[in-house]
């Protein structure tokens, strides 16, 4: 199915939220899967360092490959950093969002997003 044309008219657009601790493998923060009938706005990115200062990865991945967004971005101890600063990123159907660290369970995500069908 073919993503939502959003000038002639999206039915449907819902706020979700999400978070998770980031880990040292590349983890989805957010999937859109195929045939989702759906694209997802998103609007803010954070990530925290919340255990040791580290540097994060962000990708999003088709299923067969990662094309990197911001390659190992520091996130100090107690910082956090807004991956991206007013400018919204949509995920496609089939498409995943996500993060790799270089310390395992040092940062802490969250994403705001917009579902629109």
């Amino acid at each position: 199915m073919a993503d939502p044309n959003l000038v002639s008219g999206a039915i449907t657009i819902n706020g979700r939220f999400g978070w998770m601790q980031v880990t040292d493998s590349a983890t989805a923060l957010l999937t859109n899967p195929a045939n989702s009938g759906k694209i997802f706005r998103i609007n803010s990115l954070f990530v925290t360092g919340a255990g040791a200062s580290s540097s994060v990865t962000l990708q999003m991945f088709d299923g067969s490959t990662a094309m990197v967004l911001a390659f190992q971005t520091s996130v100090p101890l107690r910082s956090t950093i807004d991956f991206l600063i007013n400018r919204p990123l949509y995920v496609p159907q089939g498409y995943q969002l996500q993060l790799v660290s270089t310390v395992a369970n040092a940062a802490n995500a969250s994403v705001s997003y917009e579902e629109i069908s």
